[in-house]
């Protein structure tokens, strides 16, 4: 009976009973257009993550950018957003917008200036270390070299 009431609630209130990191629900347009006014305010770039929930490395990679030296570079140059690729929604227009390339692997890094002009675009094969981590100080490396200029 309680299982019953909670999933009636879910759908009455149109909430999702599953946590995403890639949200297939969301507007990517909307969240690059929020991240893009949040980053100019504070002088930041936009990193974009294209990806989705099926993909182990999709998961893997978004975690990395919660460990300690990559999170605390995350926070202070840029604002981050999490664009859904999937068969439930591919974000073709944002991804062609962007040129995202089609023809390589998930997750794949678009960065981005305040003011929505690409920096720099690829996939995150080059950071795979022995097909099961990635490897953070490559990461953090990259990262600081695309992070915008100190104001």
């Amino acid at each position: 009976m309680l299982l019953t009431t909670k999933a009636s609630y879910a759908q009455e209130h149109n909430i999702h009973p599953v946590s995403y990191i890639f949200d297939p629900h969301t507007d990517a347009k909307q969240n690059i257009s929020d991240a893009l006014v949040k980053a100019a305010k504070e002088h930041k770039h936009i990193f974009m993550l294209i990806g989705g929930d099926w993909s182990f490395w999709c998961r893997l990679f978004y975690k990395m950018l919660y460990t300690t030296d990559i999170k605390k570079c995350m926070d202070e140059k840029y604002v981050l957003v999490a664009v859904n690729f999937s068969p439930e929604n591919r974000n073709s227009e944002v991804l062609t917008t962007y040129n995202c390339p089609k023809n390589q692997g998930y997750p794949i890094i678009i960065v981005l200036d305040d003011k929505g002009r690409e920096i720099h675009i690829q996939d995150t094969d080059m950071y795979k270390e022995s097909g099961k981590w990635y490897d953070g100080n490559a990461i953090l490396r990259d990262m600081k070299q695309w992070a915008a200029a100190e104001k």
